[in-house]
């Protein structure tokens, strides 16, 4: 198998430049206002869309509304949160003060360190949840920018939507921990130029003991009502402004990594590995000169494996160079995973390069069966061991483009340009690698 060394690797995003452009054609303000007693909130929308990676840096974000509504005992927490929208998205960054925060332990996952969304798009106001009503739990995770995630248990079938749609991401502060997320409105069947109003609450769970019972809550809203899983009577209000949109200079590289200065056998902060049994993960080497690579040997039969990235959109361009220093066989390959799950498993649509030539876009299925006939496969010249690759792929919207150059090279081939079916092509999601020879990234 070939070992991927990528020395570079540089993400661009599209979408971070134009989601805010697309202006909608008239403002039909549906709002009222809120019952007195009912938490409201009036949400700015931008016409720059936030990075999701969850550091919540972007000067977009106000994160100044605290969550005041307490369930539990001890000293709680400061917990605060913002909201933002577009014309695609309900934008929500969510920073939660937690000395210890704590994983993996014993108990259901929402008593654990864990974030909730909770959302009512029909503004019903009553129990039980109807069909487009959602509770979103994300679960604090170690070591990676990627969080447990769960729907909720209420019985309305939320858990049939494709939770690949939401584009989430945690990072660790100095005073606990963040999550920034995006849910499209088509999740919620909400269009926000038509409709302005809908019901929402949000949580921040703190779990301060090894006993499950040893967690307490903060909340936003709860309008007579101290349980929200499955009731949206004790939801707040959100209302969609127009009038006062916020924009900001948001750096539309979304990645930059040349894998210096980790340690060896490691692995950069926030990414995500897996990988098949018995196979070995993406690891950083360091050469004498301290220049890194992100390797993978996999230069046996079965073995494959997978890393993502903590970034995640829609409309990005991504090049990684890339080295061979051993093939198992002529049809091996190293390949760039776009619009992946945030778990890194398949289903993903990957571009792939191979030893005899091939330069394709293949599909993944979530049994891990490829999709055929292959959506995007075209012919280059046999690759080399030893010799550094420029690999490009730019998604936007379903197109998709593949390029291919010798690092050394002036100029990217472009070896295919597509329009590709939704069965084969994510909406939205993470970018990774995988290997399935003897390689290393090496930017």
């Amino acid at each position: 198998m070939p070992k991927i060394r990528n020395r570079l690797v540089q993400i661009a995003a599209a979408g971070a430049i134009v989601a805010g452009l697309l202006q909608p054609l008239g403002s039909s303000s549906n709002a009222s206002a809120a019952e007195p007693g009912r938490t409201a909130m009036e949400v700015n929308k931008t016409l720059t869309a936030p990075v999701i990676d969850g550091k919540l840096d972007e000067s977009v974000w106000s994160l100044d509304k605290k969550m005041t509504v307490q369930a539990g005992q001890g000293a709680f927490k400061d917990s605060s949160f913002g909201l933002l929208w577009d014309n695609q998205y309900l934008y929500v960054g969510v920073k939660a003060d937690d000395d210890t925060p704590a994983f993996n332990a014993s108990g259901y996952w929402f008593e654990q360190d864990n974030i909730n969304i909770f959302l009512d798009p029909s503004m019903h106001q009553s129990a039980p949840f109807i069909d487009d009503d959602m509770q979103l739990g994300f679960v604090y995770q170690d070591g990676t920018a990627t969080p447990e995630f769960h729907f909720g248990a209420a019985p309305n079938n939320q858990g049939g939507k494709d939770e690949k749609k939401i584009l989430r991401s945690i990072s660790k502060t100095q005073t606990g921990w963040s999550l920034e997320m995006a849910v499209p409105w088509d999740i919620l069947n909400f269009d926000p130029v038509l409709k302005k109003q809908l019901g929402f609450n949000v949580g921040a769970t703190d779990r301060y003991g090894a006993e499950s019972a040893e967690q307490r809550t903060s909340f936003w809203s709860a309008y007579g009502e101290d349980s929200f899983w499955n009731d949206t009577s004790g939801y707040g209000v959100l209302t969609l402004s127009d009038s006062h949109p916020v924009s900001g200079n948001i750096d539309p590289v979304l990645l930059d990594e040349n894998f210096d200065g980790y340690p060896d056998g490691g692995a950069p902060d926030g990414w995500l590995s897996d990988v098949n049994a018995g196979s070995k993960p993406f690891s950083v080497v360091q050469d004498t000169y301290g220049n890194g690579s992100l390797v993978f040997d996999g230069n046996e039969s079965g073995k494959q494996s997978r890393i993502v990235a903590p970034v995640q959109w829609d409309n990005y361009t991504i090049e990684a160079d890339v080295k061979f220093d051993a093939f198992l066989n002529t049809g091996r390959w190293a390949s760039i995973m776009f619009r992946a799950p945030s778990n890194g498993k398949a289903p993903y649509p990957q571009m792939a390069i191979k030893k005899n030539g091939t330069i394709e876009t293949a599909y993944r299925r979530a049994d891990g069966s490829w999709y055929s006939p292959t959506p995007i496969s075209a012919t280059g010249a046999q690759l080399d061991t030893g010799k550094t690759y420029t690999m490009k792929l730019r998604v936007f919207d379903n197109n998709v483009k593949q390029y291919l150059k010798a690092k050394s090279g002036a100029e990217f081939t472009l070896y295919g340009d597509k329009n590709l079916p939704s069965d084969v092509l994510p909406q939205k999601g993470r970018v990774g690698f995988q290997g399935g020879s003897k390689q290393g990234f090496l930017r």
